[in-house]
């Protein structure tokens, strides 16, 4: 659960509303527009509600349906660590997603409350949706499952609300009102107009934070150009006024969820990141620091980013290159192979994916592996047998048996698969097998090793 800043106000007037709306029901909404206050709001609602609680941020790597569950997993074990190690294992012994997370959702202890916030990140990716209607659907009684999010993403719910097992916070209950806005400037200890800031800033929770912060008088609704008015704001009052070395650095920063001094030693060119990384935090720029970094506000994140994307394609190449190096060093091999694949660097990917393949075969995540095989692209995987077999038992598990034929077919033409079978004899037999399922057994029949008459025995045992 993130941590309340010394800054955040009480509001019990959001809170009772948030409690009428969780009140007897299963399920609780919460969708409102980015910097709305949605996140705090949840969080200062679990510190006055009974029993345990988990808690799970998604991120756009999050879509998968093997990963999800898996983090799922992890919040869970804030709530009930058997539970928690009961559907990593099952997801590990090859259970699909979708039973694992029914069966997470059947086990949970009545009076929990498990929170998803920013569910708009898998809101166009099926397979995690599917994820997450069925932990809807098999939520045990007595526990609440919080959904939040930028918008309401397609999970079917219209029903669940009419028959009151679904209860949905309204997003103009989050909207801070003129008292609220005074105690929110009182707090930050910046003189202020609260009826003109509320005007101005039509009570978007984010707009008079960074209002507060800056000691102005509050982002204006439109500014008539068709750009993003709050970003033109957070680019004029926060991050053009910085000192030209702090600004890059900033800005180079915001591939990383987590940035850390080391992180941004690699991203920068840098013998040592403490000292830039001492001065970003100093800057008190819109973010949570904690002990392991500092992590930027969502909505100020998604502004780095865009000013980042607007550079020459071949710096954004260099700087993704970068990123995934820096998180490959730490191990997180995952979110470093989707850096190197953006950036291009295929035989950078390709290790990645290779150190990371094994995680993903755990949780059943062979969609996502493929789409890295196809990303790093044909030339690469025919040079690495490794590779090569973990793209035919991707194809294998998830049945795609008309893809496996065709590989085959053409692994077998340029002569990759007699290589296989006199060098790497698993990846052979991988492929081999692969064939069986079409019921077909003739191919299989061109796949063995030609006919020697010698007898040749294996020593075994006592010299069997």
């Amino acid at each position: 659960m993130p941590l309340l800043g010394a800054h955040v106000i009480g509001r019990p007037r959001v809170i009772a509303a948030l409690q009428e709306a969780a009140r007897d029901r299963s399920v609780l909404v919460v969708t409102a527009p980015a910097g709305s206050g949605k996140t705090t709001a949840i969080a200062q609602l679990l510190h006055d509600r009974p029993g345990p609680t988990g808690w799970l941020q998604l991120g756009e790597a999050d879509s998968t349906p093997g990963r999800l569950v898996t983090y799922l997993a992890a919040a869970v074990d804030a709530i009930d660590p058997a539970v928690a190690a009961t559907t990593v294992g099952l997801l590990g012994d090859g259970l699909s997603p979708e039973d694992c997370a029914a069966t997470l959702a059947e086990s949970l202890p009545a009076g929990c409350t498990l929170v998803i916030d920013d569910v708009h990140h898998v809101e166009v990716r099926a397979p995690a949706l599917r994820v997450l209607r069925v932990l809807i659907d098999a939520l045990s009684p007595g526990a609440l499952l919080v959904l939040v999010s930028r918008r309401l993403v397609h999970l079917d719910l219209a029903r669940e609300v009419l028959s009151g097992r679904v209860g949905v916070l309204p997003d103009r209950e989050l909207s801070f009102r003129e008292d609220e806005v005074a105690e929110l400037l009182g707090a930050h200890g910046v003189p202020g107009d609260p009826q003109a800031v509320t005007a101005a800033s039509r009570g978007w929770a984010a707009g008079i934070v960074f209002d507060a912060l800056r000691g102005r008088a509050g982002p204006t609704a439109t500014d008539g150009t068709g750009a993003d008015p709050f970003f033109r704001y957070l680019g004029s009052e926060v991050i053009d006024g910085l000192p030209a070395d702090l600004r890059e650095a900033v800005l180079r920063s915001a591939p990383l969820e987590l940035v850390t001094p080391g992180r941004l030693a690699v991203l920068l060119g840098l013998g040592d990141g403490d000292d830039i990384f001492t001065r970003i935090c100093r800057e008190q720029l819109p973010g949570t620091r904690d002990p392991d970094g500092l992590r930027y506000h969502p909505r100020f994140r998604e502004f780095l980013l865009d000013r980042l994307h607007h550079r020459p394609p071949e710096e954004v190449a260099d700087l993704m290159g970068r990123c995934g190096r820096a998180l490959a060093a730490d191990g997180l091999v995952e979110d470093a192979a989707d850096c190197l694949i953006a950036a291009g660097d295929a035989e950078a990917a390709a290790d990645a994916v290779e150190d990371a393949a094994s995680t993903l075969m755990r949780r059943g995540d062979w969609d996502k592996l493929l789409a890295w095989c196809a990303a790093v692209g044909e030339p690469v995987i025919a040079r690495r047998s490794r590779l090569r077999g973990l793209q035919i038992r991707a194809l294998l598990m998830s049945r795609r048996q008309e893809d496996i034929a065709l590989l085959v077919r053409g692994i077998r033409a340029t002569g990759e698969f007699d290589r296989h079978r006199a060098e790497n004899p698993d990846v052979a037999a991988w492929a081999a097998w692969a064939l069986h399922g079409s019921g077909d057994l003739r191919p299989l029949l061109a796949l063995t090793p030609p006919a020697d008459p010698r007898r040749a025995v294996h020593p075994r045992g006592r010299g069997r």
